[in-house]
């Protein structure tokens, strides 16, 4: 067991407690990367959100919604196929993401990529 520091307090945890705790914090660092790589291929004209009311995958009630909606669904994606890739790949050869790659494989499947 863990122990933390809680409004003064000492807090032991259970190893379900810690083992929450690494996912949520895993899955907030993935999130991290791919609303990066969202804001980098946006800076680069890359991708666009103008086009979320057109969207076939959802109902949006703006750009801000379609724009993260878009970020949760590469989230689980990714942790989708480190799932996979934990039960299936050889030792040594787990899932490692291409964040810029996933959000350009995305947009166009969603239809927000840009023609250059």
């Amino acid at each position: 067991m863990a122990t933390i520091i809680r409004n003064g307090q000492q807090i032991e945890l259970t190893a379900e407690e810690i083992r929450q705790i690494r996912i949520e914090e895993h899955t907030n660092d993935i999130r991290y990367e791919v609303e990066e790589a969202v804001t980098r291929a946006e800076e680069d004209d890359l991708i666009s959100f103008d086009s979320w009311a057109d969207c076939p995958c959802a109902d949006y009630e703006s750009q801000d919604d379609a724009r993260s909606d878009f970020i949760e669904y590469i989230v689980e994606h990714i942790l989708d196929e480190e799932d996979i890739s934990e039960e299936h790949a050889p030792l040594g050869f787990r899932f490692v993401p291409d964040y810029d790659s996933e959000v350009t494989d995305t947009a166009e499947e969603f239809g927000y990529l840009i023609d250059n």
